[in-house]
């Protein structure tokens, strides 16, 4: 995971140099420092490995054109002495004064239970606000398919065989006959199992068998209620007594057996061994069997002595310690799958650490609250906030982690979520939207070119075998880098402006020289002057010229000045730029174009000895 941005800002400034940090989730949940009011307004509390979390933010009071910036750092546990887990940053300019931004981040579970989320908001660089979100993750697994889903237990399991039969709990306030102020986690378990629980009691089909008030014993206790073993023996005796080796049976109970039993570990002990092997006889092979919670921190053990509840911790202690050896040894000798799921370890990390669940109160009961009877008139107002719903029984949103644990705990680990198991999956973190191969690898997860990039991230996915790629999974002749329809491995000209046609080398005219003359043929008009000439600007050799256009090249032309349409000698002259007999009268203007040298001639080009002024047949000179 990457962490830049100065490590995120020097771990968001030293934590706002240790100021008061505001723990805060849900709707009410804000953040006000310097007149800036931040809020979250759609947090939970439990989420899994795989989910992306998506969080709406509100920021109050923001001065309308300024830079924001919210950078924000994950830990696993607590902010102050936990772990590394996942960071980075969020920006927007205000354009109003009140403004909302979704922040997403995933992929960033580490295997722990509790996270903590820091967020910390910059005004043009300034350190302006800070928040603080806790929640709970569980690890993403695979259920295997079952036949159905067989529970046997007391109240914490109950959908309503208590209510049905004696219409206890009183519900409202208690939900639908569960001894909770919402479903109870078997529910959601069967959900996830794709299969649907009722109540059932007696003949009756349904798979729920668990009655509130029973002990894990045989017969009844308080001479009504079915205990575990009353329990079973109904639904063999009344509904089926073959159970399917499909079937996935669920043992829950043993906390009636402390609070209202003799309180024997050993006791209770043998009689989940016996429930087993009772329904092993019967063909049951998959097993799931629940310890015992911390039952000395409910509120009814509130007014019993320090010794007595360490008598009751050490004792749920010793029996969840012996449950896993003895359920170990009774799967390997009968050939079972039973597997132990410690809830003991969950709520004490809920009471520990409640705020992680947005627990504040773990001490009293929601309902009853002020009078200690769980009546419709005494329910405190923040129910969800709280551990237990009455003096024994927890809230709804315990037997929402409840299940969540359970299923993290009996399925096959998937930390992505993409339904192949952490063992066999060679791709981690399988983005959400795409399905897994067999190997639990996406598309975007393969190289199917073998270039070493993955294909999500690959532009170039057909590269030639071998050949050498850039980050982007692209090789010299897959690219063109001056977009100029030449690839790079071809293109002797690499930086082509745009929009020149080039040759099949990828070079414009501009860009090339022919002749090798210095000049580019974009602007060379004479494009294969000889090797080693001396040039103009144009390109062109004296050889090449014909600057008066005389038809005598320069380095012919005796004189390049010559001017239009003038007949030439073959050294480029014509008679106005000649003196042939050399007596400074050009040949246009000399009439006597031989006079000897040095002879003074006159205006037409003569001298006296060439002259017969008065034509007498004697020249002047005579």
């Amino acid at each position: 995971m990457r962490k830049s941005v100065s490590y995120i800002r020097t771990l968001l400034i030293a934590f706002f140099l240790v100021s008061n940090i505001l723990t805060v989730n849900s709707a009410e949940n804000n953040s006000k420092n310097n007149g800036l009011v931040v809020e979250v307004l759609n947090s939970e509390y439990i989420y899994s490995s795989s989910e992306i979390i998506s969080l709406l933010i509100r920021t109050t009071g923001q001065n309308i054109g300024s830079e924001y910036e919210i950078e924000w750092i994950l830990f696993d546990g607590y902010s102050q002495n936990g772990t590394f887990a996942s960071n980075g940053t969020l920006n927007w300019q205000a354009n109003t004064v009140v403004t909302q931004n979704t922040l997403e981040f995933s992929q960033f579970y580490t295997g722990g239970l509790k996270y903590t989320l820091i967020m910390m908001v910059f005004e043009d660089g300034a350190a302006k606000s800070e928040l603080e979100i806790k929640f709970m993750v569980f690890r993403d697994s695979i259920q295997n398919p079952i036949n159905d889903m067989l529970l046997f237990g007391d109240s914490i399991s109950d959908q309503g065989n208590s209510f049905n039969a004696f219409g206890t709990p009183q519900s409202p306030p208690y939900y639908s006959g569960r001894f909770s102020n919402g479903p109870v986690w078997a529910e959601a378990v069967a959900t996830e199992y794709g299969k649907s629980v009722v109540a059932g009691n007696w003949g009756e089909s349904g798979t729920n068998r668990a009655f509130g008030g029973s002990q894990t014993g045989p017969g009844m206790s308080f001479f009504v209620i079915p205990n575990v073993g009353e329990q079973i023996n109904r639904y063999l005796n009344n509904v089926n007594s073959n159970i399917d080796q499909d079937d996935l049976v669920f043992l829950f109970a043993g906390g009636n057996d402390f609070t209202v039993g003799a309180g024997n570990p050993n006791i209770t002990l043998q009689n989940m061994i016996a429930h087993v092997n009772t329904l092993a006889d019967s063909g049951a092979k998959e097993f799931v069997v629940v310890n015992i919670p911390p039952i000395e921190k409910t509120p009814i053990y509130s007014s019993n002595t320090p010794s007595d509840l360490l008598q009751t911790e050490n004792n749920v202690i010793y029996y969840n310690t012996q449950l896993v050896v003895e359920m170990s040894s009774l799967a390997s000798q009968r050939g079972l799958t039973i597997k132990v799921v410690d809830i003991h370890v969950m709520f004490n990390e809920i009471y520990y650490n409640g705020s992680f669940g947005g627990i504040t109160n773990v001490v009293d009961e929601a309902c009853g609250y002020t009078s200690g009877t769980c009546n419709s008139n005494d329910i405190a107002p923040n129910p969800d906030e709280f551990l237990f719903w009455d003096y024994v029984h927890p809230t709804r949103v315990i037997h929402e982690a409840l299940s969540e644990l359970i299923l993290q705990e009996i399925g096959i680990p998937d930390t992505d979520g993409d339904l192949i198991g952490d063992a066999d999956d060679l791709c981690e973190w399988t983005p959400t939207t795409e399905l897994a191969d067999s190997n639990g690898c996406s598309p975007s997860q393969l190289d199917d070119d073998n270039d070493g990039i993955k294909n999500g991230d690959d532009l170039c996915p057909n590269t030639p075998l071998d050949a050498e790629v850039d980050e982007f999974g692209c090789a010299e002749s897959q690219k063109d880098t001056d977009g100029d329809g030449v690839t790079n491995d071809l293109d002797l000209c690499p930086n082509t402006l745009p929009n020149y046609a080039v040759d099949e080398n990828g070079c414009a005219s501009y860009q090339k020289d022919t002749d090798g003359d210095g000049v580019d043929d974009s602007i060379d008009i004479c494009p294969d002057t000889g090797v080693g000439s001396i040039v103009d600007s144009a390109g062109c050799a004296d050889y090449q010229r014909d600057t008066d256009d005389d038809s005598v090249t320069d380095d012919n032309d005796t004189c390049p000045d010559t001017f239009p349409e003038y007949l030439v000698d073959e050294n480029g002259c014509a008679d106005y730029q000649k003196d042939t007999d050399g007596d400074s009268i050009t040949d246009d203007s000399d009439l006597c174009p031989d006079t000897q040298t040095p002879m003074i001639v006159n205006l037409d080009g003569c001298a006296q000895y060439q002259l017969d002024s008065d034509e007498d047949g004697i020249t002047d000179d005579i």
